[in-house]
């Protein structure tokens, strides 16, 4: 039976893996997400994986021989627990490949330097904060009154919101 397994790729070469997996036949899987970044003092929107060094493919180890995977071109090898294969809970791609949309690229919300936003999930729920930059893994760095001092807080973008929506 065929299951998602997690590949441990080169830094920065998850697309590259992908492309030599595929062609030898494997069934793959890169969600990206989409960030802004400076390049050459351009803001322009990217794609980067949005596990850094990790992509997944479906196998079915009784029938699939999987050594050549070891040899790919970019491809440390597949993530294991021990001597076997660490096979990924059922469905988890199947809620990826959802949650990303089309294209495997997750949306991703621009918001503006100083731009104020309220704290949806997580400890600080209900708490006011400000947007202070992204640090492009899908966080956010925003500023918060805490213990009588602004504070530079790290949070995931789907714990905010625009305030007052």
């Amino acid at each position: 039976m065929a299951r998602w397994y997690a590949v441990h790729t080169k830094p920065r070469q998850e697309q590259t893996a992908l492309t030599h997996l595929e062609r030898q036949g494997f069934t793959c899987y890169l969600p990206l997400i989409r960030e802004r970044r400076q390049v050459r003092r351009q803001t322009q929107w990217v794609s980067s994986a949005f596990f850094p060094r990790y992509l997944f493919a479906r196998l079915d180890l009784a029938r699939q021989n999987t050594a050549p995977i070891r040899s790919t071109q970019g491809v440390v090898g597949l993530v294991r627990f021990g001597l076997e294969p660490a096979a990924l809970p059922d469905g988890f791609v199947d809620r990826l490949r959802l949650e990303c949309g089309e294209g495997g690229m997750t949306r991703v919300v621009e918001w503006q330097t100083g731009q104020a936003l309220e704290v949806t999930a997580g400890p600080f729920t209900g708490l006011r904060a400000v947007f202070a930059a992204r640090d492009g893994e899908a966080r956010v760095i925003v500023l918060m009154d805490l213990l009588g001092a602004t504070q530079r807080v790290t949070l995931h973008e789907r714990q905010l919101q625009r305030a007052g929506t």
